[in-house]
């Protein structure tokens, strides 16, 4: 495996750690959270499920995630104003930064291209580092990223 794409994983995973992540999915959720994310939201990822403002388990229907959104990056404006962390410098600065990690299947692309322009008017969104791991780690599915990016160091060596 070339040290070049081992740096890029590295810098698209540090980037994921780093920001607000939003997923399909619970199982999304929890592997992302296995890599040292914090910030990770889950979306209701099927399409009927976008309209509806009710709260399913552990995801979020699509509107309902975009409201906290908003209140995320307000609520780390307000009570982390003095902090010289990078994520809070980048919200005081204006970037605030989404990165929309759907699957990269057809109903993942549609969900990332709803999510892009329902809330990019208040935060820049992210679609390209999912393609980034897609890519590096001949990922579809973001429930199987860690799994993934194992691999991708045990097939190193």
């Amino acid at each position: 495996m070339e040290k070049n794409n081992a740096k890029k994983l590295e810098k698209a995973i540090e980037k994921l750690r780093a920001n607000l992540v939003l997923v399909e999915g619970k199982r999304d959720k929890k592997a992302l959270e296995l890599l040292g994310c914090e910030n990770v939201l889950a979306v209701a990822g099927r399409k009927n499920q976008l309209a509806n403002l009710i709260k399913i388990e552990n995801e979020l229907s699509f509107s309902t995630c975009c409201e906290r959104i908003e209140e995320k990056f307000t609520t780390i404006e307000n009570e982390l104003s003095f902090s010289t962390c990078s994520k809070v410098n980048n919200f005081r600065d204006n970037k605030k930064i989404v990165i929309v990690a759907t699957d990269l299947d057809k109903s993942g692309n549609e969900l990332a291209e709803a999510i892009k322009s329902e809330i990019e008017g208040f935060a820049q969104v992210d679609c390209e580092t999912r393609r980034e791991l897609g890519k590096l780690l001949r990922l579809k599915y973001f429930e199987d990223i860690k799994r993934k990016y194992e691999e991708f160091y045990e097939n190193e060596g």
